[in-house]
Parts: C-alpha cells; structure tokens; sequence
C-alpha cells in the first residue's frame, strides 16, 4: 500500500502527517484515517518510540552492607600497583 512508502518519508511522525502527505501526493484513500491509523500503530519504528520506560528491578540489599560502621573501618590497600 501507499502508506508504507510515504510513512518513512515523514521520518515516521504521527498520522496526521501521513495522511496529509498520502493527500498530497494525489492519492485520496476511502477510509484513510483508520488504515493510516492501523499503519502507524503496526509500525515497527514508532512502536519503539512509543514505549513505556520500564521500570529497574531491584532486590534488596545483604543485610552486611546496609550496617553502619565508622568511616574507614575496613579499609583495602592494592600493593600490586606501582
């Protein structure tokens, strides 16, 4: 179809785009807001921009690390190094 050749074209912007872009170059599509919709949702690139940010999933920490101590109560020296 049409929309796979001028979605790209648009460096894959919204619908709006893409169908005043199909419009443009003489094209006039019965039906065309949802087939460009339908597109631009399966649109393999905007997917991925669209996504949600996930989240980090995280444990908690050793019990051993999270004990306050002194500062500099353990204390390692690399005497390998120059």
């Amino acid at each position: 179809m049409v929309f796979g050749h001028i979605h790209p074209q648009v460096k894959h912007q919204s619908r709006h785009f893409t169908e005043g872009s199909v419009w443009y170059t003489g094209y006039w599509v019965t039906g065309a807001k949802s087939l460009v919709a339908s597109f631009v949702f399966n649109c393999v690139k905007c997917c991925r921009h669209r996504g949600r940010c996930s989240e980090q999933k995280m444990t908690d920490l050793p019990s051993d690390r999270v004990v306050e101590f002194a500062p500099f109560s353990h204390v390692g020296v690399d005497v390998c190094g120059l």
